[in-house]
């Protein structure tokens, strides 16, 4: 092949590039189907999702007949540190053990500790466990599909 030549990804056949508009072209024809392929990916990897059972882990396995795949979700949680700013101002008493100061970060066994705890007799504790929830803004990263 020539530097004016490219292969389609979709179609096998060889294309003649002639000058730059044709190129151009030609990636923005591949983004395009890339995005779509990502998009479909991820709907794949939802449905695999859904099929697995994630007990206390990140990481679940899902077999078919032929095939078997691990899945490893995102273990880092995010957090909205305006939120956690408020909390440790709201509540010092209670933030002690969970929230530690500088770039916010929280004590997981302890978050932990507090979401499995009832005590609906404590006003205040209700609240912050209620908001301590608001701050934690789910998990970050790609999920990783490694088929076996």
């Amino acid at each position: 092949m020539s530097m004016n030549e490219i292969i389609d990804p979709e179609t096998g056949v060889i294309l003649y590039i002639e000058d730059a508009d044709s190129v151009l072209e030609f990636i923005k024809h591949t983004m395009s189907n890339i995005n779509i392929l990502k998009e479909h990916l991820e709907e794949a990897k939802q449905v695999l999702i859904d099929m697995a059972t994630f007990t206390s882990s990140n990481t679940a396995r899902v077999e078919g007949k032929i095939h078997k795949c691990k899945i490893e979700l995102p273990s880092k949680i995010k957090w909205d540190q305006n939120k956690l700013s408020h909390l440790l101002w709201k509540y010092p008493s209670l933030t002690n053990e969970v929230i530690k100061i500088g770039n916010y970060k929280v004590n997981m066994p302890q978050y932990k500790a507090i979401m499995n705890t009832s005590k609906n007799h404590d006003i205040a504790f209700c609240e912050f466990k209620k908001e301590l929830m608001e701050a934690n803004l789910g998990k970050e990263g790609k999920i990783r599909v490694i088929i076996e």
